[in-house]
């Protein structure tokens, strides 16, 4: 589980990353769902890891809420820019 959590954080990190730097709308979005899904990831190892009393469980258990915030901010970011994409394409026609 702690390997799991981990990769998952680094990963969401990195693909935030990556989405600052998308070449494209369509890019932005795609990187961000991907970082959304490595937080929700990262949220469930959390859980499992505090529930389970897995090693260290103490020390994780307190970032629950905040991956669960996070995965809500990336989640909102999506929204926020689909709709955007969407309405900008509407006013082209």
């Amino acid at each position: 589980m702690w390997r799991n959590l981990v990769r998952a954080a680094s990963s969401s990190t990195f693909n935030l990353e990556e989405a600052d730097a998308a070449s494209s709308d369509a890019d932005f979005v795609a990187k961000m769902r991907i970082s959304l899904r490595e937080a929700k990831e990262a949220h469930v190892n959390i859980r499992i890891i505090t529930r389970c009393k897995l090693a260290s469980h103490e020390q994780v258990g307190r970032f629950q809420d905040e991956a669960n915030q996070l995965a809500s901010i990336f989640t909102t970011i999506v929204k926020n820019k689909l709709a955007n994409m969407t309405r900008d394409a509407n006013s082209e026609l």
